[in-house]
């Protein structure tokens, strides 16, 4: 019986599966990198970055006037169109306007920076609630960054497709910035995580305040979808931190009055009205707010299928080890009263994702604003599933917790049961390997009969562009175009494209001159007119 249950309990423990982890998604990131090199400029690419070229392109090199285009890019887009100052300000940054070679950097950029902002938050968020560092801490960003990255809604608007995906992606990516600098400095203790003793405390604080200030402004003016959500995390951090009596909430009003003004700046932009009429059938706030909810149902059932769930079984002992008590003085509290009341909120937080997209245009059918929602339903899986293990190991321990000494017993049998309880708790947490080869197995399945491995599983799907080539002929043609549109020639007919990647491109020019898609290429490059070839039907 004791052979049977050592080899049922031998696997690795939670520190070298943290290591694999890690290393499954630095391979992961391999592909996904290696396909940001063939891709191209797309749609609003054009339209937006189109005033700063002209400015780059009549002044030379002069960081002052590409500054300036951005800026009057941004003016003029607020009072025509919409009021997300943040994100038509990056859009108007694109990397394309130094040289289309460059645009790479754009795809680069949005990977990385999602990559980091994730350590950023799981760093802190593991450090200041959960009183953890370390390499566990590693191994759970790891693993729930590549839950992300590997299930992402739209790899095309959410990494490839510069436009979409900053103001997606991307601003969510700062929201993560913004929110770890608010909880280091209301739940924090003077910036612990990273407080070099040599400088004072109140430094790392006034740095602190200043940052959050900063960034404050800068996300509310976001996409809606991340305006709300922030504000909405605001609201619960304010409730949370005069629940705990966190004094320390006083330093984050100076970056809630930065929030407030940058979203009124926002939502009271001329602009928004005008987008507004182009959807005449969307439904006032108070409707977008109710059909929310069954809206959101309706992707749950997309969100949460067999290799979520099977991800989450492989993140629980992650979860699990995380939520160890290590000493009294930072004893974790999970109350089971907690458990609904924070599905409850999750899933009110998880539904109001989905009221910015029904308000202002009637649907929820971009795929980059599906890229955020899905990201956010996942995080919020993952802090359910924290809890939840926080809950089981109380009551777990409780149970095994041995009952007080007698007195009457030797001093030395008393030394002896206290080191061995030391010593229980300085072990970590081991996954048999009987268990990791079942998990592998049901993964396997799931990938072998999945029907859409490209649109399921983003590093398959660049993978898959980058061994058949399809990526490189693409960009082939692409470049061909490009040889066109510098020439003198002011009206150009391209061939159509013969092959597209869905992650680099998901929709060709039109055969249509006046086609929106075609007079922003045309504007951006000074021409009369552009589009495809017609189709002959014989």
């Amino acid at each position: 019986m004791k052979t049977a249950k050592k080899i049922l309990s031998f696997g690795p423990n939670i520190i070298i599966c943290s290591f694999l982890f890690t290393a499954a998604l630095a391979v992961a990131l391999i592909p996904l990198l290696l396909l940001t090199k063939y891709a191209v400029p797309f749609f609003d690419d054009y339209g937006y970055s189109a005033p700063v070229w002209i400015h780059w392109m009549l002044g030379g090199f002069r960081l002052r006037g590409v500054i300036s285009g951005a800026l009057e890019n941004t003016v003029r887009m607020w009072h025509t169109w919409q009021g997300t100052y943040s994100s038509i300000f990056l859009m108007g940054l694109n990397p394309m306007i130094f040289g289309e070679q460059y645009y790479v950097i754009g795809p680069v950029f949005l990977i990385l920076n999602l990559v980091l902002s994730m350590f950023v938050f799981t760093l802190v968020t593991c450090r200041i609630f959960l009183k953890k560092s370390g390499v566990t801490v590693l191994g759970m960003f790891a693993a729930v960054t590549l839950f992300i990255i590997l299930f992402l809604y739209s790899p095309q608007q959410g990494f490839y497709w510069f436009n979409g995906g900053i103001h997606y992606i991307g601003m969510f990516s700062f929201e993560l910035y913004f929110l770890s600098v608010l909880i280091l400095l209301v739940f924090g203790d003077s910036f612990s995580v990273i407080q070099n003793k040599k400088i004072p405390a109140v430094i790392y604080t006034v740095a602190g305040i200043l940052l959050s200030v900063i960034l404050g402004f800068f996300v509310a003016g976001a996409n809606f979808v991340t305006t709300l959500q922030t504000m909405i995390l605001l609201v619960s951090g304010l409730i949370l931190s005069i629940l705990y009596k966190k004094k320390r909430i006083l330093f984050a009003i100076p970056s809630f009055i930065s929030f407030g003004i940058g979203f009124y700046l926002n939502i009271s932009a001329p602009g928004n009205a005008v987008r507004a009429a182009y959807f005449p059938d969307s439904p006032d706030a108070l409707n977008a707010i109710l059909l929310s909810f069954p809206e959101s149902v309706k992707f749950l059932k997309q969100f949460m299928d067999l290799k979520t769930l099977l991800f989450l079984i492989i993140l629980f002992p992650f979860c699990y080890e995380l939520v160890k008590n290590t000493d009294s003085e930072k004893k974790l509290s999970f109350p089971f009263f907690g458990i609904p009341v924070l599905m409850l909120w999750s899933y009110c937080l998880y539904a109001a994702c989905f009221t910015p997209g029904l308000y202002g245009t009637g649907a929820v059918n971009l795929a980059r604003m599906i890229n955020v929602i899905k990201i956010t339903f996942q995080l919020l899986l993952v802090l359910n599933l924290t809890y939840l293990a926080g809950v089981l190991r109380t009551f777990w321990e409780k149970k095994t917790v041995p009952s007080d000494l007698n007195p009457d017993e030797p001093e030395e049998k008393a030394e002896n049961i206290s080191g061995a309880k030391n010593e229980k708790k300085e072990q970590t947490l081991r996954i048999p390997v009987i268990a990791l080869l079942l998990w592998l197995i049901l993964f396997a399945l799931c990938f072998v009969t999945c029907k859409d491995r490209v649109g399921s599983y983003s590093v398959y799907g660049a993978y898959h562009y980058l061994a058949d080539g399809e990526a490189k002929l693409f960009h082939a043609q692409y470049e061909s175009r490009l040889q066109l549109l510098k020439t003198p020639e002011t009206d150009l007919r391209f061939e159509p494209y013969s092959i597209r990647p869905w992650y680099l491109i998901w929709q060709d020019l039109s055969e249509d001159p006046g086609d929106d898609q075609n007079k922003e290429l045309a504007y951006y490059y000074g021409k009369t007119s552009v589009a495809i070839q017609s189709r002959q039907i014989y």
